[in-house]
Order: structure tokens, then C-alpha cells, then sequence
């Protein structure tokens, strides 16, 4: 299993971060109520095929003027640290 560390923030507030698997992170966008307009599984995807050095970036705008963004790093293989997000603001 690969673990990522992740942060998706806004302007200058971090509205979640934690260390997961990108299924768990895909998890975590369908649930999270974050304005979207693309699915979660083609924002994971997308952003995969764009990493640079098992680091990801997607910056999401949706046609209402929202805008976040995901960061993540690849941090390799290894076991479930956390289930659940360490810090949830949104």
C-alpha cells in the first residue's frame, strides 16, 4: 500500500490534511462536500499522471468562482498511520 501525505486548502486556510492511501483520499473527496467540478476518481487520476517526483497538485475553479487545492506527496510503501484525517477545518 502506498501512502501519501496530502493537504487541500484554500486561499491561505488548510482545510484538511493527513497521510493516506489515494483510494482513501478519493474516499475522503466524495464525502467531503469541497465544490467540485470533475469526479473524484478523475481528479486523483489526473493529478497522478502529472506528478513530478511523487509529488501531486490540482488546483480546482469551478465555473460558481470556487477555488482549493490538493497537494500531495508520495511518501511510499508502509501501513496505515492514520484513519482518519489529522486536522478537518471545512
Amino acid at each position: 500500500m502506498t501512502l501519501y501525505a496530502w493537504k487541500i486548502s484554500s486561499l491561505d486556510e488548510t482545510h484538511a490534511e493527513s497521510v493516506s492511501t489515494l483510494e482513501e483520499l478519493e474516499a475522503y473527496l466524495r464525502a467531503s462536500g469541497l465544490p467540485m467540478d470533475r469526479a473524484p476518481e478523475e481528479i486523483i487520476a489526473s493529478t497522478k499522471l502529472r506528478q513530478f517526483e511523487g509529488q501531486g497538485v490540482y488546483k480546482a475553479r469551478t465555473p460558481a468562482g470556487d477555488q482549493w487545492t490538493l497537494l500531495w506527496i508520495e511518501l511510499g510503501r508502509g501501513e496505515r498511520i492514520s484513519g482518519r484525517p489529522t486536522k478537518v477545518i471545512w
